[in-house]
């Protein structure tokens, strides 16, 4: 060899993960696991004022002195924000884009807290200002079931036995994507709103929130040509397989809240460059909407490497 072999070195011992943060639960509460899929809103004290709380939603203040807090003492005042994000290791719920205090939005974080010791039976909702017009909020509920890492066997383990053959997986079931597209992995993500005609209607689509319908004959399906005639139905859940987005408690069809189910899709064909958006009603007044988006990048699945891979 034409220089001597490097000095053998020992590996680095392994790192420690970093600490996760404290939470602001209080002591015998753990931390919602998640906290976004809480769809019943509820109406709380919190210092002076009366809040509305829809967790994967907003959050609305009446900031005037109220008889009962309830949905009939209830007056809008404020919106203190509208549901953003939820950090993935904090598992904090940001609300953002509320309406303004002074020239800046108001916002709000909320932690959601479950109860295990049992103490507690109805929802606790503390509130405090640290900054003007920037809220902290902790919700504890009551307990309903301990988390999965908490909950005890039902039965003792049984005994060993000899591993069967792994299953296949559950075929996933078709999208109704158009051909050169694939499924949005995280359409309540999508924060903007927007106008889009389907069928004979203009429709006003925020992903994460809510949608609403134009039932009448519209010059331009826009801000300024839009009218709202019904609620379709509000932000409800993501189907873990399908990705569908529900939409649920729109305004009433007779007997019948008005509901619906959205489906967001991203070009991967280049062919679409601004939103194609598609409407039908299989039954009276229950909706089937999908949305295509422009290509912005291929999503996971398809990230091409950073670095070609080593020979």
């Amino acid at each position: 060899p034409s220089t001597p072999p490097p000095p053998l070195s020992l590996p680095s011992p392994p790192q420690a993960p970093p600490p996760v943060p404290p939470s602001s639960c209080p002591a015998g509460s753990v931390l919602h696991s998640a906290p976004e899929t809480l769809a019943d809103s509820f109406y709380a004290v919190g210092g002076s004022h009366c809040y509305l709380v829809k967790t994967g939603e907003h959050i609305l203040q009446d900031a005037n002195p109220f008889t009962t807090c309830d949905a009939a003492g209830f007056s809008e005042d404020y919106k203190i924000g509208d549901f953003a994000s939820v950090d993935p290791v904090t598992r904090i719920v940001s609300f953002t884009d509320g309406d303004l205090c002074g020239s800046t939005p108001r916002s709000a974080e909320l932690t959601v807290c479950m109860d295990t010791s049992g103490a507690v039976v109805e929802n606790q909702f503390t509130a405090s200002e640290p900054v003007t017009c920037g809220y902290v909020f902790v919700l504890t509920t009551p307990t309903l079931s301990p988390p999965p890492s908490l909950q005890p066997p039902s039965t003792p383990p049984p005994p060993l036995s000899l591993p069967s053959p792994p299953q296949a997986p559950p075929p996933v079931p078709p999208s109704s994507c158009p051909a050169g597209s694939v499924l949005h992995s995280a359409p309540e993500t999508l924060a903007d709103s927007f106008y889009a005609v389907g069928g004979s209607h203009c429709y006003l689509v925020k992903t994460g929130e809510h949608i609403l319908q134009d039932a009448n004959p519209f010059t331009t399906c826009d801000a300024a040509g839009f009218s709202e005639d019904y609620k379709i139905g509000d932000f409800a859940s993501v189907d873990p397989v399908t990705r569908i987005v529900s939409f649920t408690d729109g305004d009433l069809c007779g007997s019948t809240p008005r509901s619906a189910e959205l489906t967001v899709c991203m070009d991967t064909s280049g062919a679409v460059v601004e939103n194609q958006f598609t409407a039908s009603e299989p039954v009276t007044c229950g909706y089937v909407f999908v949305l295509t988006t422009p290509t912005l990048s291929p999503p996971p699945s398809l990230q091409p490497p950073s670095t070609p891979p080593p020979p």
